[in-house]
Order: structure tokens, then sequence, then C-alpha cells
């Protein structure tokens, strides 16, 4: 997001950061402090086990997403990183969505030592 926002990119960016419970919530005075420098950014918090806090939402990410964007991704990019199940599971959705799969980029986070 810092790189978008460094080169002047105007178009919206949507962060969906999927957490287990409001404990493990960070980073989100610099996200702030981002959204300040891009109007077009909105940080969407989804916690899986309440309670949620503020405009913090309860479920899963993919279900957030869903309900976010019922229609057609097509001309969207997304860029996803987590668990490999989160990251499998986002994947099928947005394109499911019609999101070219060249338009998803992905990055897995392994466990140290699996």
């Amino acid at each position: 997001m810092r790189g978008a926002i460094a080169v002047g990119l105007s178009q919206p960016i949507h962060l969906y950061l999927g957490m287990r419970s409001d404990a493990d919530v960070y980073g989100l005075q610099a996200l702030r402090e981002l959204q300040a420098q891009h109007p077009g950014l909105k940080v969407h918090v989804v916690v899986v086990t309440g309670p949620a806090r503020g405009d913090q939402r309860l479920g899963l990410i993919t279900d957030a997403i869903r309900a976010d964007w019922p229609g057609s991704l097509d001309g969207w990019r997304a860029y996803l990183c987590g668990s490999p199940p989160m990251v499998e599971a986002v994947t099928q959705l947005v394109r499911a969505r019609g999101l070219a799969p060249k338009q998803t980029h992905a990055d897995a986070f392994y466990l140290q030592g699996t």
C-alpha cells in the first residue's frame, strides 16, 4: 500500500485483515495514517471469534468479501497473504467472482518447520 501511495495510484484499495480475535489485531494506527494519505483506502477488520470491537466484523474473511462484493470482480486485482487455507479460500472466491488468475497474486505463510 505504501508503494501504491508513493507512486500516486488513486484507485480504491480495500484491505481485509482477517484475525482470530480482537487481541490479534495490530497495526491499525499505521493503517489509519495510510488512509489519511489515500482517501480511497478502506480497511476491513474481520475477527473470527468475538466479541468484535468498534468497526470490526465478526466471521470469516471470505464471508465479509462475499457480502461486500456480490457482483463481478473483473478488472480488480487481489494481493493475498496469510495461512494457506485462507489464501486458497479467498483465491477460489475471487476467481468465482470473475477475477482473472493473472490478477490474483498470493503468498501463503507456512508455520516454521512445516
